[in-house]
């Protein structure tokens, strides 16, 4: 008699429901750190892409205003989409790292000012 009440009333027991959610949270927990390190790697390839964007505005507004005078320091603002703005020369001598790009690309702040150096024309043009 119980055996019929079982199979007419069909559904999952509790141990196969248990079984689920413990295989769901096996796969989340590989899929989690994963994740991370994609993120990770994004970002790293987002900072010297926009470091390398700003070295190379700098540089070749450095041969334009025919620089002679090195080492130069620039600055410009990045958004999170790296467009450039407001590229000029710069009174810090302090430049960006990927580290500090980075630290900003997790943060809240739109903007970010970058400041490269630019240690001599050839470096640029060749």
């Amino acid at each position: 008699m119980i055996k019929r009440v079982r199979e007419e009333k069909g559904g999952f027991t509790l141990a196969e429901l248990l079984i689920v959610v413990a295989i769901i949270l096996v796969l989340v927990a590989v899929a989690v750190p994963v994740f991370t390190g994609a993120l990770d790697n994004a970002n790293t390839a987002t900072a010297q892409s926009n470091l390398g964007a700003v070295r190379s505005s700098a540089g070749y507004k450095a041969v334009s205003d025919n620089e002679t005078t090195f080492p130069l320091y620039y600055e410009a603002k990045i958004d999170r989409h790296g467009k450039l703005t407001d590229l000029k020369k710069s009174a810090s001598t302090t430049e960006t790292t990927e580290a500090n790009i980075k630290d900003w690309l997790s943060g809240d702040d739109p903007t970010y000012t970058v400041v490269v150096k630019i240690e001599d024309v050839e470096a640029v043009t060749s």
